[in-house]
């Protein structure tokens, strides 16, 4: 008679279905619509033409907004299926990544969670759960499905919170250390040369913040008037700085919660340090061990190693102006919408977990009114870093980031193994709330599998200029020029196999390398180099922008203008603005 499976296997099993029914349905059935998701196809295309892999390029000039990761492994899904250039790859890629974010968040659920005197069956469950509702998470399937490579940041910095708990929580033999630290060392590099340095903010939150939240709520020597008066006062400290700087003029509101919050951040992060400081003997605890920060300080710097070795083949002055821009859009210090923005994603990121996580921490809130620390007291160190993990990222990227959620994305493991813990808290029975979870799970993963592998290109096809470039191009030649009038994306250039020259007179600015846009006029000089050339132009004028519609606005320059007929519809501007191709001639 057969054993029967260990509850590790079957947990495991029971997230490799849910991830293959949300990611792998009609994997590559919608075209690139996406710009960050087109962008990565595009470099990819540049790069394995070119047989480059060190440096990212677009038209031969060298594209370093992120290092070259999701590049290779594009690169590797590539040779694996025949040298296919085309979006499977990337749509692979992200699936891919995506599914080991699952299990990674179960892996360290499994490790956080298990307290001494806690069971392994609750603390499997828990993870389970957690790992169940990240899997089916709104944004976090989004980031399965579409190629953006925030979704290749979730494993390795779960991984690597997970080996920062061993190193900090367990006893280790020589061997062990090291093999520990070099492994934290091998993940923590894989964030960095991910998306840069930035890339370990979760991890260092969740080990530094998780630690020092250990020490206020387990070791502290309360004294709370001093310190809440502290706290106070780095909030005023606060108000004051951001009233120098000149962010309080004419704030929405928006801004006005995004104020309070980091001011209200300030002052209990101020709160909780200063009572952690009140036991020094458990706070240097941290410094005892430094290997894992040294770990993760070296892991990070592979990102800044990569851009060395880059310059030393094309140029210091080549590698400051291409990351100027993206690291100047990137990196944005006090935006006070950007709070607002990240908490609206986390309200509905990890789906079903952001609600459980929502009520949890309303409960929380509620319960340490009434009866004070006593409440966190009852969390355990692992939980206790998973908090650090989540509200101290959320506060981090409120503070440098613009409020996109897909920055959020290392954050939802974190929310999603909360949501865990606080389902296995309910006063229904265990068993029951992990059906009803697990049920739930299950038709979000099919409803969503559903619209991103058929409903979606049923609904939005026209978003996608795949039909109508393949269209175009049974028609054209090597010689055919085509352009975009006042619009333009990464798609197209990667359908097209080769550059679509933007022509920008009342269109948004473009700041992508090897991508040059023109102006209007200057259209004159390629019509008369290549007799005729075709432009994709909106059918119809803007009226906050244009004084007639596009088409007229060339036949305006003198030039002949022809509209391409029976050409599959391209839509743009979300799907607001039908477009045409046009023959323009002299």
């Amino acid at each position: 008679m057969s054993e029967p499976t260990s509850p590790t296997v079957r947990h495991v099993l029971i997230l490799t279905c849910l991830c293959a029914i949300a990611y792998l349905p009609g994997l590559i059935n919608h075209g690139l619509t996406n710009w960050q998701e087109a962008q990565r196809a595009l470099v990819f295309q540049q790069m394995h033409e070119q047989g480059a892999w060190l440096v990212p390029t677009v038209h031969g000039d060298p594209y370093l907004a992120k290092p070259p990761m999701i590049y290779w492994w594009q690169r590797a899904f590539s040779m694996l299926l025949g040298n296919r250039t085309d979006i499977l790859p990337l749509r692979l890629t992200v699936a891919i990544a995506g599914w080991l974010g699952v299990i990674a968040t179960y892996a360290a659920g499994r490790v956080l969670l298990r307290s001494e005197e806690d069971n392994t069956r609750k603390s499997a469950t828990a993870s389970l759960l957690g790992a169940s509702m990240l899997a089916t998470g709104l944004l976090y399937v989004r980031s399965s499905r579409i190629g953006e490579l925030d979704i290749l940041l979730t494993w390795p910095t779960s991984l690597s919170i997970l080996l920062c708990f061993v190193l900090m929580t367990r006893k280790h033999t020589p061997k062990q250390l090291w093999i520990c630290s070099l492994l934290l060392f091998a993940t923590t590099a894989c964030a960095a040369m991910t998306k840069g340095p930035p890339a370990v903010v979760a991890i260092v939150c969740a080990f530094i913040g998780g630690h020092v939240l250990n020490c206020a709520v387990h070791h502290a020597r309360f004294r709370t008037p001093i310190f809440l008066a502290g706290g106070v006062l780095a909030s005023i400290a606060a108000v004051i700085s951001f009233w120098i700087r000149g962010s309080l003029q004419n704030l929405d509101a928006n801004a006005i919660i995004g104020l309070v919050y980091v001011i209200a951040s300030i002052g209990i992060i101020t709160f909780l340090v200063a009572n952690a400081c009140t036991h020094l003997k458990a706070l240097a605890q941290i410094t005892k061990q430094p290997l894992p920060l040294i770990a993760i300080l070296l892991g990070a710097l592979t990102a800044v190693g990569w851009i060395a070795i880059v310059a030393r083949s094309i140029g210091w002055d080549n590698v400051r102006s291409a990351m100027e821009y993206e690291t100047g859009d990137n990196l944005r210090l006090f935006v006070l919408d950007a709070p607002m923005h990240n908490i609206e994603a986390m309200a509905f990121g990890v789906g079903l977990g952001s609600i459980v996580m929502i009520g949890a921490l309303f409960v929380g809130t509620l319960q340490t009114l009434r009866s004070g620390w006593g409440f966190w007291k009852q969390l355990d160190q692992g939980t206790l870093w998973i908090v650090a993990w989540v509200l101290g990222s959320l506060f981090v990227f409120s503070i440098i980031g613009k409020g996109v959620p897909r920055y959020l994305t290392p954050v939802w493991p974190g929310v999603a193994l909360l949501a865990g813990v606080a389902a296995m808290h309910t006063k229904l029975p265990n068993r029951a709330t992990s059906s009803v979870i697990l049920l739930a799970c299950a038709i979000l993963a099919i409803g969503q599998g559903w619209w991103y592998g058929y409903g979606r290109e049923a609904r939005f096809a026209n978003r996608s200029p795949r039909d109508l470039i393949h269209a175009f191009k049974a028609s054209a030649n090597d010689n055919t020029a085509l352009f975009a009038l006042d619009h333009w994306s990464p798609a197209l250039d990667f359908y097209w196999g080769k550059s679509v020259v933007p022509v920008m007179e009342n269109g948004p600015d473009i700041h992508v390398a090897g991508v040059h846009p023109i102006s209007l006029n200057s259209l004159h000089d390629f019509v008369a180099e290549h007799t005729a050339i075709f432009v994709i132009a909106r059918r119809e004028a803007r009226a906050e922008y244009d004084t007639t519609y596009p088409a007229g606005r060339l036949a305006a320059l003198g030039f002949v203008v022809q509209e391409i007929a029976q050409l599959p519809a391209y839509t743009i501007d979300n799907g607001r603005s039908a477009t045409v191709v046009l023959k323009v001639t002299r």
